[in-house]
């Protein structure tokens, strides 16, 4: 016990080690009139204390008094008080309540309790447990074709968890008619794009910490097919012909029309083009505005993509 001067009081410091801490407990006694009974009044508590998870704390619950004020801790459980018993784990010093090893249980909302024969007084504290945030992205390889369906799910540990957000290829993911979040922690990809197809990232955060998971999709390669395709005819020179191909396939296929096996060119006669459908088939046309006699021959229309190639021809 260590004696501090003052004027008109005296002070005396206390000085416990405790959980490898130092608490520094300050007593202030009125001695001016030693007979004239007072209210407790508490002098020092902390509204709010941080602590991480398995670290020791202390809940500071100073008063004064006369007579000299007893003290109780409570905390609050589901609305109600509960009254908190000293064990292996938590104990009152002096006014102080100790928690060594602190769980995420142990996270709330705390009153003590300071009364004399005269009265007594309260004050609350909220103790806020946090652990370190780590952050999972589950499947964290996954494998879809388009026209199906994708979901991950944001697996977080730690507390607490105060905000999640999504990203693909490091940019916000918004939700649309397709892209639907059922909970803050889980995305789903309706009828898969191939544009879909990339990083997905979900990022935890509070107050003090931060942390990220990292998946990916991949979209697989559908070989092309070429599901309607021109007829043969016969035409006489001078007149025009029109073919057209209907294509599907993922990736989107390049289209190349041939005669006699050689590629053809677009020229002042001949022009080509495609196009893409609501339901995701390419069509590509191919046009002759001035059949000559040299344009006679065996047309091919060719779909290829990185999973193949398809060709029909027409003799």
């Amino acid at each position: 016990m260590e004696r501090v001067g003052g004027i008109g009081c005296r002070y005396y410091k206390f000085n416990s080690k405790v959980c490898d801490k130092r608490l520094d407990v300050l007593l202030v006694v009125d001695i001016s009139n030693p007979h004239l009974s007072t209210l407790p009044r508490v002098t020092f508590h902390q509204a709010l204390v941080n602590a991480e998870e398995g670290s020791a704390i202390e809940l500071p619950c100073v008063a004064q008094g006369n007579p000299p004020p007893s003290y109780r801790w409570m905390k609050y459980k589901t609305g109600n008080l509960s009254a908190i018993h000293e064990n292996g784990r938590v104990w009152l010093l002096q006014g102080v309540l100790v928690i060594r090893r602190v769980v995420q249980k142990d996270a709330g909302r705390y009153q003590c309790t300071v009364r004399n024969s005269i009265g007594e007084t309260r004050v609350e504290s909220a103790l806020v447990v946090t652990a370190l945030l780590q952050v999972a992205v589950l499947p964290a390889h996954q494998v879809s074709n388009t026209g199906e369906e994708a979901t991950f799910t944001c697996n977080v540990t730690g507390y607490p968890v105060h905000t999640l957000a999504w990203t693909k290829d490091q940019r916000p993911v918004v939700a649309s008619q397709r892209v639907r979040f059922p909970s803050r922690d889980v995305l789903r990809i309706m009828s898969l794009r191939r544009e879909d197809r990339g990083m997905y990232q979900c990022f935890a955060y509070n107050d003090r910490d931060g942390a990220q998971g990292t998946a990916q999709l991949k979209i697989s390669d559908v070989p092309p097919s070429i599901v309607s395709a021109f007829l043969e005819r016969t035409l006489q020179p001078g007149g025009g012909v029109f073919l057209k191909c209907i294509v599907v396939g993922s990736p989107l296929p390049r289209i190349t029309w041939y005669l006699d096996s050689s590629a053809i060119g677009q020229t002042g006669r001949i022009s080509m083009g495609d196009y893409i459908t609501d339901d995701a088939r390419l069509v590509s046309f191919f046009n002759i505005s001035e059949v000559l006699v040299e344009d006679g021959g065996e047309y091919g229309c060719e779909a290829g993509n990185d999973g193949g190639r398809h060709r029909t021809l027409l003799a």
